[in-house]
């Protein structure tokens, strides 16, 4: 779903590097509970478009027998970047002297 109706502004070749963050479970019954964005794009376009990839993809199968919760995803999406540039960065397990690390 991620390709199908992909906004013209993907195409533009002066806005790069946008991501966007989208959150949403996928229920017992296999329905899509609403997606939400957690960290957006900085473009109307780009946001609505994760939102509805999400939306289009379900409903899935039910989750098995038994199983009663639902599963979460958080999912990035990135427009025109590389592919180090979206991926999280791993923390500075060894900082400047005097400075505490990251926690991971």
């Amino acid at each position: 779903m991620w390709f199908h109706n992909m906004p013209r502004a993907a195409n533009d070749p002066w806005f790069h590097k946008a991501v966007v963050t989208v959150r949403f479970a996928i229920l017992p019954s296999g329905e899509i509970d609403p997606p939400r964005v957690t960290a957006s794009s900085g473009r109307d376009s780009y946001d609505h478009h994760a939102l509805e990839a999400i939306r289009q993809a379900g409903p899935f199968d039910p989750l098995p027998a038994g199983d009663s919760h639902p599963l979460l995803f958080c999912i990035r999406f990135g427009y025109h970047v590389e592919d180090d540039e979206w991926k999280p960065k791993p923390p500075d397990l060894f900082p400047p002297t005097g400075q505490a690390p990251d926690k991971p």
